[in-house]
């Protein structure tokens, strides 16, 4: 069954630019966001605007798709199979594109080389006509892109900050209960309400490493507004005590370090020292040993085992761990960090003195706002 476009003239704000639809060519097609053969409209290129950002791909176009579309736009007998979309901007008096940048760009350069699409004649780019909301948009630049296969799908990052915009227009709020006010657990569930109904293909595994971007993007960064920060990675405990610590340790001290073993520590991609559980160096006369912790059950299971005999063998004078008690949740960081102390503590009392010191790193947002921003620590314990 055949899409119409509900009307020949569409108005999408106020008593502006007016579109006449019946201007321009039909041709029916199928079209994978709406799962069915849809009326779609032959648009010049001239009268769309392709915005420089494409919303579905933040972190930039992938030219060697752009490169692959044109070829099979010059050479296919169909011509463009797959339309895009566009909105009519009545400010504008054009075409606002909604998706399909790439094909636009596969146009361009057809345009550009002067080589002919099927269908096309004029370079008429195929768009289905959009007037919905902002959410309903953001649905379909997800659906869009996230589906791709062979590898030309969203990254996760990028599907983080489209599930992002979507929060941000209020996609998420629902009747008496806005996005914006709802505890951890039920932000990541309608989050992933939206992922199974517009690109399930995330919705598995894939999901995990999508929520850590939405709750951890860019460190400090909380792209949701999520009231507890999770942190994935150990390295990042380890930069945020070489930026602030009270020895005046520093990311040389960390690369000429007598610890050569590889596997300890090591520079990212932006030239920033890391290091890792088992790391040590010396530092005025004294041997600091390093041992990093994600959750608070660490420290009454393998930790104090570890870096007990870690200490034995490294001769190391000074062991300081730094923690995070990941999945505490803003109700049970306090308990969860006293039961962490408690646990150093009663292993320097009853096994063996093993712990100097024990840095536990924001978590909660007023921690991440307040003491984050400021390179202080949430809590610090001398054992």
């Amino acid at each position: 069954m055949i899409a119409k476009a509900k009307n020949s003239n569409l108005q999408l704000v106020g008593n502006k630019k007016k579109c006449d639809l019946k201007k321009y060519k039909k041709r029916q097609m199928y079209c994978p966001v709406e799962g069915k053969m849809v009326e779609a409209l032959g648009i010049p290129l001239s009268e769309i605007h392709r915005a420089a950002l494409n919303p579905g791909r933040p972190e930039g176009t992938d030219q060697a798709n752009v490169n692959s579309i044109y070829h099979k736009l010059i050479t296919d007998p169909e011509g463009q199979k797959e339309p895009g979309s566009a909105q009519w901007d009545t400010s504008l008096g054009m075409w606002d594109m909604v998706y399909g940048w790439n094909r636009y760009d596969g146009f361009e350069m057809a345009q550009e080389a002067g080589m002919d699409i099927a269908n096309s004649p004029n370079y008429e780019f195929w768009v289905v006509p959009f007037s919905g909301t902002a959410g309903e948009r953001g649905r379909k630049q997800l659906k869009e892109n996230a589906n791709k296969d062979g590898g030309k799908e969203s990254t996760a990052p990028e599907v983080a900050a489209m599930i992002a915009n979507l929060a941000m227009v209020g996609e998420m709020d629902e009747p008496g209960s806005p996005f914006v006010g709802c505890s951890d657990k039920d932000k990541r569930a309608r989050c992933l309400e939206i992922v199974k109904a517009e690109c399930p293909q995330w919705s598995s595994t894939k999901f995990q490493t999508v929520w850590k971007f939405l709750g951890n993007k860019n460190g400090a960064t909380n792209t949701l507004g999520l009231n507890y920060k999770q942190w994935p990675n150990k390295y990042e405990l380890s930069q945020y005590f070489i930026a602030h610590n009270p020895w005046g340790i520093t990311d040389q001290d960390v690369i000429n370090s007598v610890d050569k073993d590889k596997k300890h520590s090591n520079i990212d991609a932006n030239g920033d020292a890391y290091f890792r559980s088992g790391f040590y160096l010396d530092k005025n006369g004294k041997r600091f040993l390093f041992y990093i912790s994600l959750n608070k059950s660490e420290m009454a299971g393998a930790l104090p085992t570890n870096a007990t005999k870690a200490r034995i063998k490294t001769k190391a004078d000074y062991v300081i761990v730094l923690a995070a008690v990941n999945k505490a949740g803003s109700s049970g960081v306090t308990s969860a960090r006293d039961g962490f102390v408690t646990e150093g503590t009663w292993w320097n009392t009853n096994v063996i003195r093993t712990f100097d010191e024990l840095y536990f790193i924001p978590a909660t947002a007023t921690e991440v706002s307040n003491d984050m921003v400021k390179g202080k620590w949430a809590r610090h314990e001398q054992l």
